[in-house]
């Protein structure tokens, strides 16, 4: 079980607005049970257990045109297998790096902290990163608010229960 501060509940709300604007959905989860649950009750259109799946083949195969968005909470090695696999003009959306955490000190970056390997992705597809932090957003606040809410009160648009784990245009292809 998460709390709702967890980076995984973070993923799990994200991945259910992508799917609320049209969004062509899947997630990245540790573990069956959390794959299945993305799946069976938010009903991703695919979900990839980087527990003990191959993540960048399951990407090819349930993206064979490549991830147009990637949503990304954990950074280090999860990433580096999510890169290669996104589209021309892809969009990285930094939210976090949970991975990376204990590696960061006062003193610096520790030699132990995964580096990305696949950086070369970035400039031949042209991809975009950018992080983002809710508080550039406080202006839009109310906005949120009135939408969270409604999805919230219709019946299974947007999930709140914790499970075990911007701007977006429609048809998009969104990995979380």
């Amino acid at each position: 079980m998460g709390s709702l501060r967890s980076p995984e509940n973070r993923g799990k709300f994200t991945a259910q607005i992508a799917k609320i604007k049209g969004c062509r959905t899947i997630g990245i989860a540790g573990g069956k049970e959390k794959c299945d649950w993305l799946t069976r009750e938010l009903k991703l259109d695919g979900a990839i257990d980087y527990k003990n799946d191959d993540v960048a083949a399951r990407l090819i195969e349930l993206c064979p045109k490549g991830v147009d968005v990637y949503f990304d909470n954990v950074g280090g090695e999860l990433t580096d297998h999510v890169l290669p696999c996104l589209a021309l003009r892809g969009r990285v959306v930094l939210c976090g790096g949970i991975s990376q955490y204990n590696f960061v000190t006062d003193a610096g970056i520790r030699p132990e902290a995964y580096l990305w390997k696949n950086l070369s992705e970035l400039i031949s597809k042209r991809i975009r990163i950018e992080g983002f932090i809710v508080l550039d957003y406080l202006p839009r606040a109310l906005e949120a608010l009135i939408s969270l809410t409604h999805w919230v009160k219709c019946p299974r648009r947007l999930n709140i229960d914790p499970p075990c784990r911007f701007n977006i245009d429609p048809g998009r292809v969104v990995a979380f």
